[in-house]
């Protein structure tokens, strides 16, 4: 591990790291990794990440650009989108955002830091394609979700009916 950030600390602004770092603690801001962002139980992140990795444990109120994997172990809570080539979701884990699945790693050449700032300002960008079968609903006390088109319903009923599957051949 390069950086380690332990509980109780509180840090605002932006984080460019070139290896591994762990949070424990409260960043409000952008986080730049190279590597591997790690975030513990007691981690709160108001802001966006864009990392090779990551993983969390703790609390994440901003968007996820993860170049390969995205971690949301048990008890986590993300609420943003994320876009990554591989993504594991926890349970117990609570995600509430738009996912991207990219088509594969993320390598690309090294940019200036200026560079990669525009970069991660709008990490996400969101193609209205994508995005035209869902509509907003606020229905339910006031509170903003989303309806899916019945197209993007039976996908998820076959995969979930898939993975209840696999989960009780267990």
């Amino acid at each position: 591990m390069d950086s380690y950030f332990e509980k109780g600390v509180h840090l605002k602004g932006t984080l460019w790291a070139k290896g591994i770092v762990h949070l424990d603690g409260d960043f409000e801001g952008e986080i730049y990794s190279t590597s591997h962002i790690s975030l513990g139980k007691a981690a709160k992140i108001i802001g966006n990440i864009e990392a090779h990795d990551v993983t969390s444990k703790g609390y994440i109120q901003g968007n996820l650009l993860a170049k390969n994997k995205v971690l949301l172990m048990n008890e986590s809570c993300l609420i943003g989108d994320i876009s990554a080539y591989h993504l594991i979701i926890g349970e117990g884990s609570k995600f509430n955002g738009n996912c991207k699945m990219i088509d594969g790693p993320i390598v690309r050449a090294p940019k200036t830091m200026e560079e990669d700032l525009d970069t991660l300002e709008h990490p996400l960008v969101v193609d209205d394609k994508e995005t035209k079968n869902l509509e907003p609903d606020r229905s339910n006390s006031g509170q903003i979700g989303y309806k899916l088109s019945k197209k993007n319903m039976g996908i998820a009923a076959a995969v979930l009916f898939f993975a209840w599957g696999i989960w009780s051949s267990l």
